[in-house]
């Protein structure tokens, strides 16, 4: 097991006398993808996009794409990156009230 850390290792801390100063850093790596996942994680297919449009909703982990279905042919229509991760995905229509006021009172 390792040493407990000190959290005086990572502040930067200086003595009154005479402006000595005393700097502890530490080293922070920062990792960055570069390129779009090619992976599917999640998939749904429904009319996402309109009431008789068949879409193809495709997540790779964070980043979702939105494919709109015509003649059997798909055509991109949305490509969006999420920040986080993906973890669920499932198409949800909300019940028809038969009004079209949406605002509450």
């Amino acid at each position: 097991m390792s040493a407990p850390i000190d959290p005086e290792d990572f502040l930067s801390t200086s003595s009154s006398s005479g402006g000595n100063q005393r700097a502890r850093t530490a080293t922070w790596n920062y990792v960055a993808t570069v390129r779009k996942a090619t992976a599917v994680t999640h998939s749904c297919v429904g009319c996402f996009t309109g009431p008789n449009h068949l879409n193809l909703i495709i997540c790779k982990g964070s980043h979702v794409e939105i494919y709109h279905m015509i003649e059997n042919e798909l055509h991109l229509i949305l490509d969006f990156p999420v920040v986080g991760k993906v973890v669920f995905m499932e198409l949800f229509r909300q019940p028809h009230t038969g009004t079209t006021d949406t605002s509450t009172r």
